[in-house]
């Protein structure tokens, strides 16, 4: 079925489109964002698919009586599933060079996922994985907002057949419900859980319902309602409304929510009262929008990869990069809807058969792909391994995961009573010092060490004040009421988000404000308590650490090998990697010296991490171990390895004096601390 051609709204597409990918290419004027808001051109086209496929089956149901299922599920398919595919095919090559081995089983996992409409259900829980890297380094993260669309079309036309069906005098009432009720839903979602509501459809399908209400409306009543007023001014203030949600919203502004409703409205707007003698019905039906408009969905489709894998071999950076990857974009797009979508979509050219045949071909390509990368672990033997001096592991996500392990293997086992017990709290940081320590127990035969966190006792309630509740999570635990020293390791922020009920996330003041009570409470249970300093930090690009960087410069010159297995030119690479650590350190300075004043206040010890990751003397940081090793596999967290070797220069700094503290000295310092602050 057909209804009546529309050119300003391919214009609305080429709006919304182009938007989209100048946010994604994040480009900077005078140190703003271009296009701050341009993630909304998203939303654009939910409106705009929610009208034209409901006004399509409206129309369907007006001349035939009926919807036909099968058909609308077939013209979906051959919209969406072509470009898709050639694109996903167009990218295993190019992610077999690029991506390592835990980046390419996350690719194939996006990959399945997008074939199978479930990208934003994958996006949804990856993206929260701790640690875990750009968003803008994942080729196919884009493909979230198809899923949402094809989630709805697999529903929507069967509840809307069974509308119009039964209800018809009711459709619009209900519609409007619909709207209403997941509207307020995203409002209430996107406060506890913005990743639930920014991916999944109840939060979303209320964007696709403007568009489907809208439809059923102008069906109904264009011919009841028009005024002239309306229709000279409408689509004015429906451009004025998209304009200012591009350029003046940004993305943490409680979207999808209230403020999504701006360029929602100016889309109804300007889809609802657009007429051929209206400037902006004017300027959008011209033939450069309405071309960008005609290729926008494959300008959607490949921008995302294009930019994600230039990204990751650093060509995007410049503003030459950038140009290249929007005239790839463009070229590519032109040539997928030349020689893919538009034959594709004519059944006369391309019969049911041979659409049911090239979809199956190209989807096993993909699966089979993803599949033996999954079970394969990425492909590992891609890369150069090194012996000798150099035992270099390019993959930081592999590292990540290996750094937990440790604990892992504790999980649950109960102290050894026959010597002093140590609890290591904080976030990941704790984490590497407990493996500092548990990797060093020759050196530390005295102490068993565990680790806990300290989310709980940081906490704060909506007025900002402390959450005693919440911290009695942890002050009534095993581990620490069984220790005898607290040790607090953390990364110290300005601002953290709590958890204090599943799915509740309440602002803390800060970190170091936490940091007070559980000083106070620990010297009060009799605790002796060390403080060590915040992390060390340092440059990464793209999830590169800095000796990502200088090894695989080596690497791409054909002389990585080489360098192994020479004592010599492998200790002037090491220096190389250790000075630029050096040279790119952030000391945390200022936080340090409130956690210092703290600590002296209560006079308890306070540990500087620098003295033991930098040798300021030498002016270097060890990035690189001494047997070739990272140390870190991110901005400060340490490898494994890292954390052996750092936990045996603890130990030569003095740590095992301090945790064989005085604790009536401690116990002292409460009532002192307490006078002061009184």
């Amino acid at each position: 079925m057909t209804i009546q051609y529309r050119p300003e709204i391919d214009g609305l597409r080429a709006i919304a489109v182009v938007s989209v990918i100048i946010y994604h290419a994040d480009i900077l004027i005078n140190g703003h964002k271009m296009l701050a808001g341009g993630f909304f051109g998203v939303d654009v086209f939910f409106v705009i698919s929610g009208f034209l496929i409901t006004s399509l089956m409206i129309s369907e149901f007006d001349k035939t009586g009926i919807i036909s299922i099968s058909a609308f599920y077939e013209r979906r398919a051959r919209r969406l599933l072509p470009a898709l595919l050639v694109v996903m095919v167009a990218s295993l090559p190019f992610a077999w060079l690029y991506l390592l081995p835990s980046q390419l089983i996350d690719f194939s996992k996006s990959l399945l996922s997008s074939l199978f409409f479930g990208s934003n259900v994958y996006w949804h829980f990856s993206l929260q994985e701790y640690g875990v890297e750009s968003s803008l380094l994942k080729p196919f993260l884009h493909t979230w907002s198809l899923a949402v669309e094809e989630q709805f079309y697999i529903v929507f036309p069967l509840v809307f057949l069974a509308m119009y069906k039964w209800f018809k005098s009711q459709v619009t009432v209900l519609l409007a419900a619909g709207f209403i009720l997941s509207f307020m839903f995203a409002v209430w979602m996107t406060s506890r859980d913005t990743y639930f509501s920014f991916y999944l459809l109840p939060s979303r399908i209320w964007e696709l319902l403007a568009g489907a209400l809208l439809a059923n409306i102008i069906h109904l009543h264009v011919r009841v309602v028009k005024i002239d007023l309306l229709n000279k001014t409408m689509p004015s203030l429906g451009i004025l409304l998209i304009l200012y949600a591009f350029f003046f919203t940004e993305y943490n502004s409680g979207h999808p929510g209230l403020v999504t409703l701006v360029p929602i409205i100016g889309t109804v707007l300007i889809i609802g009262f657009a007429n051929e003698r209206e400037p902006v019905t004017q300027v959008l039906s011209s033939k450069l929008l309405v071309y960008i408009g005609l290729i926008s969905y494959s300008l959607y489709l490949w921008h995302y990869p294009i930019f994600a894998f230039l990204r990751i071999d650093e060509i995007f950076y410049s503003s030459y990069g950038r140009a290249i990857a929007i005239a790839l974009t463009i070229m590519l797009s032109i040539i997928s809807v030349t020689f893919i979508e538009s034959p594709i979509r004519n059944k006369i050219l391309f019969s049911k058969h041979m659409f049911l045949l090239f979809v199956i071909s190209l989807s096993s390509v993909v699966i089979g792909y993803s599949i033996l990368a999954i079970s394969k672990g990425g492909f590992e033997n891609r890369f150069e391994s090194t012996e000798g001096f150099l035992r270099y592991e390019p993959d930081n996500k592999k590292l990540r995961d290996e750094s937990w392990t440790l604990l892992y293997d504790i999980y649950g086992k109960a102290f050894d009573f026959s010597k002093t017990k140590v609890l290591i709290v904080g976030n990941s940081h704790a984490k590497d010092i407990f493996n500092a320590f548990y990797q060093n127990a020759e050196l530390y035969r005295d102490f068993d060490f565990r680790s806990g966190a300290i989310h709980e006792v940081a906490c704060f309630d909506k007025k900002n004040t402390y959450n005693h509740k919440s911290a009695n999570k942890f002050f009534d635990s095993k581990n620490y009421n069984e220790s005898h020293i607290i040790v607090i390791s953390t990364r110290y922020v300005q601002e953290r988000k709590c958890r204090i009920k599943q799915k509740d996330h309440i602002p803390t003041s800060s970190d170091i404000d936490g940091l007070y009570y559980l000083i106070k409470r620990s010297l009060q249970d009799k605790k002796r308590v060390i403080v060590f300093g915040n992390a060390v930090e340092f440059r990464t690009i793209n999830g590169r650490t800095i000796a990502d960087s200088i090894i695989i410069d080596h690497k791409e010159a054909g002389d990585l090998q080489v360098i192994a297995n020479d004592r010599i030119l492998f200790e002037k690479l090491q220096a190389s990697i250790n000075r630029q650590y050096f040279t790119f350190k952030d000391r945390k300075n200022k936080t340090n010296n409130k956690l210092r004043r703290m600590s002296e206040d209560f006079g308890v010890p306070f540990f500087d991490k620098f003295q033991v990751v930098c040798e300021e003397k030498d002016s270097v940081c060890f990035g690189l171990t001494p047997n070739g090793h990272k140390a870190f596999y991110d901005y400060g967290h340490f490898t494994l390895e890292g954390a052996k070797f750092f936990g045996a220069r603890m130990e030569r700094r003095g740590v095992s004096q301090l945790l064989q503290g005085h604790p009536e000295k401690d116990e002292r310092n409460v009532g002192d601390f307490r006078t002061k602050t009184q």
